[in-house]
Order: C-alpha cells, then sequence, then structure tokens
C-alpha cells in the first residue's frame, strides 16, 4: 500500500527521469513530483506532464501505484504510433480507458 505525503508541480533544479515514459528531461523542466511510502520506504517520483495526464487512464485498482514506463504499456496496448503528447491528446480526446 502507498501512502502519497506529497504531490506537487515544481519546475527541477537538475536532470530527472518521468516514471511514466523513461525519458531524461533537462534542468528548468515543469514535472509532477510524488513523495510516498512505500515498503521500501520514502520514495520520490517525477512524472512528465503528458504521462500525468495520463495516469487516469491507468487501472487505478492496483495498490502498488504506477509501474516505470506505465505510458509506453498503456501505448503498447491500444497499438498507438506516435509520441507521448499525441496518445495524451488522443486519450483525452476519446476517452479511452485501459482495463
Amino acid at each position: 500500500m502507498i501512502e502519497v505525503l506529497n504531490d506537487k508541480k515544481v519546475v527541477t533544479r537538475k536532470p530527472h527521469e518521468c516514471i511514466g515514459c523513461g525519458e531524461i528531461f533537462p534542468k528548468g523542466t515543469r514535472m509532477n513530483l510524488q513523495t510516498s511510502v512505500q515498503d521500501c520506504g520514502i520514495c520520490s517520483v517525477y512524472t512528465c506532464l503528458d504521462c500525468e495526464r495520463l495516469m487516469p487512464y491507468w487501472d487505478t485498482s492496483l495498490e502498488d501505484g504506477y509501474p516505470y514506463g506505465f505510458a509506453r504499456e498503456l501505448m503498447d496496448d491500444l497499438e498507438f504510433e506516435g509520441s507521448i503528447k499525441e496518445f495524451a491528446d488522443h486519450c483525452e480526446a476519446n476517452e479511452k480507458k485501459v482495463d
């Protein structure tokens, strides 16, 4: 079970990897920072804003939260070819949820 301690938008002070797509974003990028308590202790993860838009389309019944690469996995499940931003736009326009 995950207990979220903090969930906020930040401007990064150094490069960070997005947990959703695995891309490295340079310092000065606006990202979502979530700090939580997990089985392994306190953990902080960064999500780019496009991957954050895809979070509602992930199966939230999973108690382990969002796995590394969840955005790419969603794209593969729906056989979508394009960028993460294009995929997020597509999902929001069509309200496609993965079961």
